[in-house]
C-alpha cells in the first residue's frame, strides 16, 4: 500500500464489506483501485473492486479487549470516577461541568445520573 493509495484501498475495504466479501480474504490490486472508483462514479453504481482470493494462514490470532466505561463509551486515557451505586467508571469531564471538576475528584462517595434517577 504506496504512493499514498490509502484512501483508494479504504474505500475498497469498505466496499467488499457492504457486497459481504471479508477484505481480510482478498488482495485488491493496486494499480486498478484508482480507475475502478471512476468507473464506479461515472456508471452510478458501487461494484465490488477487482481482487483476488488470498489465503490467509489462521490459528494465531490474538483477541484484546478494551473495557467501554462512560456514557461516551469511548475508552481515552483521562481522569475518570467510580460510582457508588453501580460502580461503573465514568470520565469527570463527561460527567462534570468544568468548574466542579476539581471538586469532583475530592469527593469520598458520588453517584451516576442513573443511580440518582433510582
Amino acid at each position: 500500500m504506496g504512493n499514498g493509495n490509502c484512501g483508494p484501498f479504504a474505500i475498497a475495504f469498505v466496499t467488499s464489506i457492504c457486497h459481504g466479501i471479508d477484505p481480510s480474504t482478498v488482495a485488491f490490486f493496486e494499480r486498478s483501485l484508482r480507475r475502478h472508483i471512476h468507473e464506479c462514479l461515472q456508471s452510478g453504481k458501487v461494484t465490488p473492486f477487482p481482487h483476488t482470493i488470498r489465503h490467509v494462514p489462521r490459528g494465531n490470532e490474538v483477541q484484546i479487549y478494551i473495557s467501554i466505561y462512560c456514557t461516551c463509551y469511548l475508552y481515552r486515557p483521562s481522569k475518570m470516577i467510580q460510582c457508588n451505586g453501580c460502580e461503573n467508571w465514568f470520565h469527570v469531564d463527561c460527567v462534570c461541568e468544568p468548574k466542579n471538576r476539581a471538586e469532583i475528584v475530592k469527593m469520598s462517595s458520588w453517584f451516576c445520573q442513573d443511580c440518582l434517577s433510582r
